[in-house]
């Protein structure tokens, strides 16, 4: 849809109450509470110019666009905490939760184009949403220690969401200012639904120096079939984990999960979908989940972390939509503390994503010749590398006087898109054939680098003054929004009516930098100057 910026004035106001009872022993806890919440937003809408209308058209949109703002809700969250210490060292957990939204602020008309307002299709049903939702969710859990060396938990949650908002016909609705589309099979859709979950594990150490971890986790998920394209989906991940602590210096974690999520229901597809599409948050997905981590510590100011991760997503099923989902992602950060005056840390990240669509261009109804034209057919593959550098360094001075630090990343990400047609596309118009036809899109890169030094002097136990200097700098390479150097079948994306990307969304290069002061006091002759303990 339109990706488009505008300058939004803000003047929102929110007040929360919250009040909250509690009662304890040494085997029994109990805590129950209220909260209310109101937003309201001073500013409803904006009016915002179009770069490119002077004046109202029926075809190409508003000259100026009325843009709405988040509206005034209100929300009442009901609560109930409850834990028992039972024999054999074990202890039962529970809490539920009740959740009432309320929105009911008046509707704007559907556009501001003049030439359109008119339009008798647009009238609203109604003058506000009178908005009403709910959601209900209950937690408990179980662990349990029945022998020495081995630990048991167990926990189940559910969550519902309700929506008992009216129905909302309309009979059109306006695209971009600029495009009435018919609605007639069009309402406000709630879309209700539950999730339940349940976890078991446990955990065996074999040794003093290495434990093992087990467990099984369900998923479920409960939609409306009227709204989604399948009824219900399930996912069972078994999981293992190892641990070793077995010398003072390093210590070792594993672990490796494998989840299946299937559905034994039908998946019904929309009346735009192509056939055998699948959304991917709903389709058949095997996952597998493997991590890796260690920490050194050589000599005791020194400590090195390392983490290895991959994650795969692949949806066997799916003959279109998303085919694979993929990631891996390495890291290592090393803390030097000479002595207790002075501590400095640098780290590096990288992560790469790796992403497969299949697709299928088409242009009329389904079922029409271009529907079922298979050397129409296309993949994407997106592909993305994002890499942190960082390193911070914190030195007191003089003790209790004087403090100095500060901290400098840098944040590196490329992503392109790789397209290819498996077959040259053949038959149809030419039209169609260009429009079939795919081609690898150029590189986009982004680089960001803040940076921030302090000072703190604390010029008695109770006050201190803290001067922060900050700087950013943020640089980008976007074809999208450069001028039309990209040579292709279309040429470049610029300004123009029925383009999405107008100069003004461009995130242009910029060097930023700003100084913070702050006094702040922290009484501690006062009893809330130190933590309490919590219940």
């Amino acid at each position: 849809g339109p990706s488009r910026e505008y300058v939004q004035p803000i003047d929102e106001t929110m007040n929360d109450i919250r009040v909250s009872q509690s009662y304890a022993n040494k085997d029994f806890q109990l805590s129950a509470s209220y909260a209310y919440s109101m937003f309201q937003n001073n500013r409803k809408s904006a009016m915002v110019d179009s770069p490119l209308n002077a004046t109202d058209t029926p075809t190409n949109g508003a000259a100026t666009s009325r843009v709405s703002f988040a509206p005034d809700n209100s929300a009442q969250t009901i609560s109930a905490v409850a834990a028992v210490n039972l024999p054999v060292r074990t202890r039962v957990t529970g809490n539920v939760s009740y959740s009432s939204f309320k929105q009911d602020q008046a509707f704007f008309a559907q556009t501001s184009n003049s030439l359109l307002a008119s339009d008798p299709t647009l009238a609203l049903p109604r003058s506000s949403l009178n908005g009403q939702a709910t959601t209900t969710t209950a937690n408990f859990g179980l662990t349990t220690h029945p022998i020495a060396n081995l630990a048991v938990a167990a926990k189940v949650r559910t969550y519902d969401y309700g929506n008992s908002t009216p129905a909302l016909h309309l009979k059109s609705f306006v695209v971009s200012d600029r495009t009435i589309t018919p609605a007639d099979s069009q309402d406000f859709e709630a879309k209700p639904f539950s999730k339940n979950n349940a976890d078991v594990s446990a955990s065996y150490r074999l040794f003093n120096a290495l434990s093992l971890s087990a467990g099984y986790a369900w998923e479920t998920w409960n939609r409306d079939s009227s709204l989604r394209n399948l009824a219900k989906t399930t996912e069972t991940t078994p999981r293992v984990s190892l641990d070793y602590t077995g010398l003072d210096w390093v210590s070792f974690r594993g672990s490796y999960s494998t989840g299946s999520r299937r559905s034994n229901s039908f998946y019904t597809a929309s009346s735009s979908e192509l056939t055998d599409f699948r959304r991917f948050d709903l389709a058949d997905r095997d996952r597998t989940r493997t991590t890796l981590g260690a920490t050194v510590t050589p000599i005791d100011q020194l400590t090195v972390s390392l983490s290895w991760q991959e994650w795969d997503d692949n949806y066997p099923h799916s003959l279109y939509g998303t085919q694979t989902d993929n990631s891996k992602a390495s890291g290592i950060d090393a803390d030097w503390s000479p002595n207790s005056r002075f501590t400095i840390g640098a780290g590096y990240t990288t992560e790469d994503l790796t992403n497969v669509l299949s697709s299928r261009y088409r242009t009329g109804a389904v079922g029409s010749v271009t529907d079922n034209n298979l050397t129409y057919k296309w993949y994407a593959q997106d592909k993305g590398n994002a890499t942190t550098t960082y390193a911070s360094i914190n030195a007191i001075l003089v003790p209790d006087k004087l403090d100095v630090g500060g901290n400098f990343s840098i944040y590196d990400s490329h992503w392109q898109m790789f397209n290819v047609n498996p077959q040259v596309p053949t038959g149809g118009t030419a039209a169609n054939i260009a429009s079939a036809t795919t081609e690898t899109w150029p590189e986009v890169t982004a680089r960001m680098t803040p940076m921030a030094l302090f000072v703190r002097y604390h010029y008695t136990s109770d006050w201190a003054v803290t001067l922060r200097y900050q700087q950013e700098t943020y640089n980008q390479n976007d074809f999208r929004f450069l001028a039309p150097t990209w040579t292709n079948v279309t040429g470049n994306l610029p300004a123009a009516i029925g383009n999405y990307h107008f100069l003004s969304d461009n995130f242009l290069p910029y060097n930023a930098g700003w100084v913070t002061l702050l006094i702040s006091y922290k009484p501690s002759a006062m009893p809330f100057a130190r933590g309490r303990p919590a219940l």
